[in-house]
């Protein structure tokens, strides 16, 4: 059984060092960190703090520390450790790019680093902190055109996308022109190159790009539509502005697109709009049309919606429930039935989370036969069933036992 050393106690590992001589200490050193990557980085991060340096030397001892610490991190990389070594990993990334932005690190070095990082970019889950360390590596103009070059030599879409950031960055017009036009699919593809030839000042080349984009981008028109959206208001054509906000508008059609866009016309240019965007419904989720129907003060086709909607769980945070709600009172035994799907087989035996999830549902089919309906025997007929079948699952008591005001009185 082990002994914990007390403060002050000067141990025999204590008196040998002070013993020792210099040769002795610095074998002692060597035998250590041996195939020790991390502690011979410690220890050059020790010594290098205490030990006087000339300035040549503190860059190398600088630039040292930072590809020991490289090879730490690549060590997980090469071997895709996600789960075992993934926020080891992430931690050394980290340390290494401040590093490489607050030390005087040797150039050879630094491109050393960019050389090696470069091929993990779009290939790792811990690709955010592999671009941060070899950003971090480059100190001017001359290293980032170093950087693009090493990305635009892999030819694989990521390090591509990267390589025309910084040609685009460095104000380099062919080499990000050549990058670009040489891969167009997506509708963001089409609005870098438009805001590209915008920010030139070439505003009638940016708008053709962008028209070009709408007809053939393949998703991702967002940020085209908003572009040309807004030139269109400028322009006085609101016409093509009104038909570009109504594509944005169906395009994910939501409570909050379909306000925004009324909110926009005119009741006269309502009138043109409504019935192509109550077309465009038939295309949405179903939990969706449900809360426009009632927005629109449709309730009878908003009850149908939710009478084919399955458990009311699934939709706790998407504000569907609280929809749900304003209709209890009109259509009692609809809310009701929804209610019910959440509770499942009251049968079965589940999880104590699961326990609490269903307490939740019913509690709110409590709240329809006791408050909304005015039927307190239905819940506890009801609610002395569920108690019985289970009588015999005490976390599943227990926990409709906090929640449920009556549940344990039943």
């Amino acid at each position: 059984m082990g002994t914990s050393r007390s403060s002050g106690q000067v141990t025999s590992l204590d008196k040998l060092l002070a013993q020792a001589d210099v040769d002795t200490l610095r074998g002692l050193a060597q035998h250590l960190y041996k195939d020790q990557p991390a502690v011979q980085r410690q220890c050059l991060d020790f010594l290098r703090q205490r030990v006087p340096l000339a300035r040549k030397q503190l860059r190398d001892a600088a630039g040292e520390a930072v590809l020991l610490l490289w090879g730490e991190a690549e060590s997980y990389l090469a071997e895709e450790c996600w789960d075992t070594g993934a926020e080891q990993a992430a931690d050394l990334l980290s340390d290494l790019a401040e590093r490489l932005v607050s030390e005087r690190v040797p150039r050879l070095v630094r491109r050393s680093i960019i050389d090696e990082a470069v091929i993990y970019i779009g290939r790792t889950d811990l690709a955010d902190g592999v671009c941060d360390v070899v950003y971090a590596a480059c100190c001017n103009d001359e290293d980032l055109r170093y950087l693009a070059e090493r990305l635009e030599g892999l030819n694989r879409e990521s390090p591509l996308e990267h390589a025309r950031r910084i040609y685009r960055r460095l104000g380099d017009r062919e080499k990000y022109l050549l990058l670009r036009t040489s891969n167009m699919v997506y509708g963001g593809d089409y609005y870098d190159l438009a805001m590209f030839y915008a920010e030139a000042g070439e505003t009638d080349h940016a708008l053709v790009v962008a028209k070009e984009g709408l007809q053939k981008g393949q998703g991702r028109l967002e940020d085209l539509r908003r572009f040309l959206a807004e030139h269109a208001l400028q322009a006085g054509d609101r016409d093509t502005y009104l038909d570009l906000q109504f594509q944005q508008a169906i395009d994910r059609l939501t409570v909050q697109s379909y306000q925004d866009f009324r909110r926009l016309c005119t009741d006269s240019e309502w009138i043109d709009y409504e019935s192509r965007l109550m077309a465009a419904m038939a295309r949405v989720r179903p939990e969706e049309r449900f809360k426009l129907h009632l927005l629109r003060g449709e309730d009878e086709r908003a009850v149908t919606i939710l009478s084919a909607l399955p458990d009311p769980r699934w939709y706790d945070d998407s504000g569907l429930l609280t929809a749900a709600a304003s209709l209890e009172k009109r259509f009692p035994e609809q809310v009701l039935a929804f209610y019910r799907k959440g509770l499942g087989d009251v049968t079965s035996a589940h999880e104590r989370k699961e326990y609490a999830d269903k307490a939740k549902v019913l509690l709110k089919m409590r709240h329809m036969w006791v408050e909304v309906m005015g039927q307190p025997m239905a819940w506890k007929q009801f609610g002395r069933h569920v108690k019985l079948v289970n009588h015999r699952r005490p976390a599943l008591q227990e926990e409709f036992g906090r929640v449920i005001p009556d549940w344990n009185t039943l």
